[in-house]
Parts: C-alpha cells; structure tokens; sequence
C-alpha cells in the first residue's frame, strides 16, 4: 500500500537527508511539495514530486494523511499547528516550536483532532512509528541520512 504524502520545504538543516529518505521510500508514491523556490527545485528533481502552490489547500486534501516540515526554527511551529489542526500528521525538523506555549499549542491541537506530531531525527537515534488511523498501517520515521519514511507491513 501507498500514500500521497505533503511537504513544507523552506530552509531546515537536513532537507537533503530527508528528502533522500522520502525519494527511496516504496511506500510513499506521490510527494507534493510546496513552499520556497528550493522547495519547487527540489520538486523539480525528484521523480515522485511534484509542486503545489497552496500549503493550507494541501492540509485540506482527503489523499494526504501527513505532511513533512522542513523549515527554520521561527515558522516550524506556525506550520506544525496549522498541519494539526488540519488533522494532518507531522513529521519534522526539531525543535517544532520555539517556546513551551506554542509547542503546548501543538499538543493541544493533536488532542482535539487526534493528528499526531513527531519529531525528525538524524543518526543513530532508535526507529520511532506514527500509526496513521484508516487503511494505511503504520508510517515509520527512521532517523534523516540513515533511514526510510515509509510504511511498516
């Protein structure tokens, strides 16, 4: 099984290693990116991508169960909770937020809609799974440069 996943791309530390990671996933068919002109060169680059204008259109797609966030420190938490209150599952750069109350915000937001957040990692940190309810198993997140997005069967 298959999803069409979302991405903010606009700055971040490891866009590279994880847009690596979503482009050998087999369980990621259709990645639609938006954001900054990196984000539509990187779009541009990948076989699976392809580039929408629209972030708030994109959280509001029925085929896109979750999104990634790869942005600065400063709009990671706008994003993150404009995506949960959406209901749509994050996975992104850390720190998500950049003060306890908008990262309180963001735990909120998941409650209320049942979104979940997870943060990205890098090296050897330990695999992390996101169960994504319905017909899709489970999203797993392994850690930037050394893992995979992709679903678990």
């Amino acid at each position: 099984m298959s999803i069409t996943m979302g991405a903010y791309i606009d700055g971040g530390g490891h866009v590279s290693g994880h847009m690596k990671d979503v482009a050998q996933c087999e369980g990621i068919d259709r990645l639609l990116v938006t954001g900054s002109e990196e984000a539509r060169s990187i779009a541009a680059e990948m076989p699976k991508a392809e580039f929408v204008e629209d972030w708030e259109a994109l959280l509001g797609r029925p085929d896109v169960p979750a999104v990634i966030v790869l942005t600065s420190n400063r709009a990671a938490g706008r994003l993150t909770l404009q995506a949960v209150e959406a209901g749509t599952w994050v996975y992104g750069e850390k720190p998500g937020a950049r003060t306890a109350a908008e990262m309180r915000a963001i735990v909120e937001a998941c409650e209320r809609t049942g979104a979940r957040d997870q943060a990205a990692a890098r090296g050897g940190c330990p695999r992390r799974t996101v169960v994504i309810p319905g017909e899709l198993d489970h999203l797993a997140g392994l850690p930037a440069r050394r893992g995979l997005v992709g679903l678990l069967r």
